[in-house]
């Protein structure tokens, strides 16, 4: 029972759209088979690096993302390099792919990623604070 960790993760708030992506620690690469791109083997989102164009990128849904860092900040892009796509098509799920297709998203949240426990709370807007009756709240 000594060895239990017990500290709260980090709390994040945003007034607009985001989206949490952790990396269990330190991001690690690994090369992928037939490629020179890396992927990220310790997160569970497809986040791969090119080192062609010295750029992260990373999939979400039908939207993708680039940066210069594993960890941010990244900005919404057209589309990647051929390369990274053909290695997204190949390794995501025909459920994912569909849902892809279904989402028609206008709004593009901010990509916010945490290599430490961490917690995402998100608004549409500035919290409006109002009263509650019959408590002191």
């Amino acid at each position: 029972s000594d060895n239990i960790n017990n500290d709260p993760p980090e709390i994040i708030f945003r007034d607009h759209p985001a989206v949490l992506i952790m990396i269990d620690g330190e991001p690690q690469l690994r090369k992928v088979d037939d490629s020179e791109l890396m992927y990220i083997i310790n997160t569970p989102f497809f986040l791969v690096l090119d080192p062609s164009t010295e750029l992260y990128y990373l999939r979400g849904g039908s939207k993708w993302f680039a940066s210069k860092s594993a960890t941010g900040p990244y900005e919404e892009i057209k589309k990647p390099t051929r390369d990274v796509k053909k290695l997204a098509e190949k390794n995501v799920s025909e459920d994912e792919k569909e849902a892809a297709k279904d989402e028609e998203v206008s709004i593009t949240p901010e990509i916010v990623i945490r290599t430490a426990p961490a917690e995402l709370i998100s608004t549409d807007g500035t919290p409006d604070y109002q009263p509650r009756n019959n408590t002191n709240l």
